[in-house]
């Protein structure tokens, strides 16, 4: 994904920025295909456990699939950046929105889902032309185009870190009379560089969709 200094050399999300501020900016993303894992947080904080997912997606990039060409084997699929992470709670029912995909299930159990995200590279233009995971808890799911206001930064993977800057991120939308979409499940935290990339190198960001 990137190496210990913070440099990514791998594919990133196409966008394109509509809207330029001092403290975040609101980008334009292309539709995108993705593999998500979705597990149970009970009631800790989205941080608890990410290895549990990214384990999961890993295994599906890597190898842990079937090819959809009828040939024999596994397929790789190569590695993309950034990792993406959103939170819902169980009690409710989530509907759609972009550019996260959430299930509409409706849970009844009190606690927290955390959803984690790999974009898949843009040579795939449709899911049927995707290998098959073999573990039924990888799901492939489409993201159409959509609007985020997003605000980058660097720093340690940390719950504090992440909510502070959701909250700025909101405070100098609202300033600017942008609207942003309320709901928390809406938010998406994105992570650039893996865990050994010296702290204050790592990219980081925190998208929530813009309204209207």
């Amino acid at each position: 994904m990137s190496s210990i200094f913070g440099a990514i050399s791998v594919e990133t999300p196409k966008y394109k920025v509509i809207q330029k501020a001092a403290a975040y900016e609101i980008r334009e993303y292309a539709r995108q295909l993705r593999a998500e894992v979705t597990v149970d947080l009970g009631n800790n904080a989205m941080m608890h456990n990410l290895s549990q997912p990214f384990s999961m997606l890993a295994g599906y990039i890597f190898g842990q699939n079937t090819k959809r060409s009828g040939q024999e084997g596994a397929e790789k699929v190569a590695m993309t950046a950034p990792v993406l992470m959103s939170q819902q709670p169980k009690h409710e029912k989530v509907a759609m929105t972009a550019p996260v995909l959430m299930s509409e299930k409706q849970q009844e159990q009190q606690g927290k889902n955390m959803t984690m995200s790999f974009i898949l590279p843009s040579k795939y233009s449709r899911v049927e032309e995707l290998p098959v995971p073999l573990d039924k808890n990888v799901k492939l799911v489409e993201v159409p185009e959509h609007k985020m206001a997003v605000v980058r930064f660097s720093g340690t993977f940390s719950e504090p870190l992440f909510t502070r800057k959701e909250e700025q991120l909101r405070a100098a939308a609202a300033a600017d009379g942008v609207k942003l979409n309320p709901d928390r499940s809406a938010v998406v935290r994105a992570a650039y560089n893996p865990p050994w990339t010296l702290w204050f190198l790592r990219t980081n960001e925190v998208m929530v969709p813009v309204v209207g």
